[in-house]
């Protein structure tokens, strides 16, 4: 899920933040023509000034542009605090926020010339937003926090910012695992390219024969409300699974080999 995975990330992005902020997701100052005009907050049809507001941002994230007068343009709230993530992250659900996010609409200067180089983007997109979030802990909770005992005005606007943005960025780690492990799944059982090619052909109920996947694993919880547990790779188990073992001996003498490769 885009929005529950990724977009609570960036939710610091908000109404709340200057003009000039807004330059790494979905950048207006440098980007010129209608892409430009839509990274930008709608006013009226002939004026858009200002950094995104939170239900235009999603919007844009998933590379779609529509008028805010559009009867079909979704009507979010983003969250205002570490309490309220469950109903932002069901609410963007229910309205289809889904997938992944449009690298190119995010930040065209992380467009890929080849469509293998799409997963080394998206790593980089998250690279950059990290450092943004710890760009922003460093800069605002020395300044503010130590003056947000009374949690009132902007110094307790600033305490409740960081204490979401701080469970927002524990969520993300934790689904991130989960999603590099689905990955590696993935890229062990498939044949292509670069993939270990770690599956079997067996017989379903009905006499049809299918690929399935060799890879063991063992169930995980994510720990993130809402969100199903996940498949975590079992090394030793995959290795010395007699499926497998033929077809990694050559290329990972030892179960330490083939941990460290990946």
């Amino acid at each position: 899920m885009m929005l529950l995975k990724t977009n609570l990330f960036i939710t610091h992005y908000s109404t709340y933040d200057e003009a000039d902020k807004q330059k790494l997701l979905l950048p207006y100052k440098k980007q010129k023509g209608q892409v430009g005009l839509n990274n930008k907050h709608f006013i009226s049809d002939k004026k858009r000034e200002g950094p995104l507001h939170y239900n235009e941002l999603m919007v844009r994230l998933k590379g779609e542009w529509l008028d805010p007068k559009d009867p079909n343009f979704p009507s979010l709230t983003e969250p205002r605090s570490a309490d309220d993530l469950e109903r932002s992250a069901q609410e963007l659900y229910d309205q289809k926020f889904k997938g992944l996010i449009d690298i190119e609409s995010a930040n065209p200067a992380l467009q890929s010339k080849k469509a293998q180089d799409s997963d080394k983007a998206y790593q980089k997109l998250f690279t950059l937003l990290n450092n943004q979030l710890v760009e922003w802990h460093t800069k605002h909770s020395i300044d503010f926090l130590s003056a947000a005992e009374s949690k009132e005005g902007v110094e307790g606007r600033f305490y409740s910012r960081n204490q979401r943005m701080t469970e927002i960025g524990k969520r993300v780690v934790k689904l991130r695992i989960a999603d590099g492990q689905d990955y590696l799944v993935r890229m062990m059982s498939g044949d292509k390219k670069g993939e270990l090619g770690l599956s079997e052909k067996v017989k379903t109920d009905s006499g049809e024969e299918k690929w399935q996947s060799t890879v063991r694993t063992v169930d995980a919880k994510t720990d993130v409300p809402g969100v199903p547990g996940y498949k975590s790779v079992d090394f030793v188990a995959t290795y010395n699974d007699p499926k497998n073992n033929a077809k990694l001996k050559d290329k990972f003498p030892t179960v330490e080999d083939f941990s460290n490769w990946v």
